[in-house]
């Protein structure tokens, strides 16, 4: 019976170049069970490699959701006023959460910002209705102001007349919201 650990068992059938029988191995290459200077035997464990004494290593945070939420809910607040910022909003709303996820395992550090980006996303879809409400409520209550400013400029004829119109307007508008 042979002995399955001797060199010459397994070298015959992986000798370099093909060529069997040989015992030796060519330049760089270690036989079976021998260790080169650089090399680390069966279980032992490299400077670096998580295990006993060794940190995990170390992973950068993924922070791309948090920030882009962030950055979405500003140009939402912004756009806001333009009554189109609803949609930058909404998008900032649901990365600020999918970004909390992150926080949350671990896998990212920008808390603040996922928070600011949903404060604001919420934000630029509440700014929308609150303008439309109050315009819509300052044409009602106005109306009319309204029909009078209408009427008064079909009937100017001149640059002169249409400023008259728009003074008499603005002049009943604040008068009228003073009351």
């Amino acid at each position: 019976m042979s002995d399955p650990y001797s060199a010459s068992s397994g070298a015959e059938q992986s000798a370099p170049g093909g060529q069997p029988g040989s015992a030796q191995s060519g330049y760089g290459q270690q036989g079976y069970g021998q260790q080169g200077y650089g090399q680390q035997g069966y279980g032992q464990q490299g400077p670096g490699q998580p295990g006993y004494g060794y940190p995990p290593p170390v992973s950068h945070p993924r922070n791309g959701l948090g920030t882009a939420a962030l950055v979405l809910g500003i140009i939402g607040l912004l756009a806001s006023v333009l009554v189109f910022g609803a949609i930058p909003g909404l998008i900032a709303i649901i990365l600020g959460f999918l970004a909390l996820g992150r926080v949350r395992r671990g896998e990212a550090t920008n808390r603040g910002a996922s928070i600011a980006g949903i404060v604001l996303g919420f934000l630029s879809l509440v700014l929308p209705i609150i303008l439309v409400a109050a315009g819509a409520s300052f044409v009602f209550s106005h109306k009319s102001d309204f029909q009078q400013l209408q009427d008064c400029l079909k009937t100017a004829k001149s640059t002169q007349q249409q400023q008259s119109c728009q003074q008499r307007f603005n002049d009943s508008v604040n008068n009228g919201s003073g009351q």
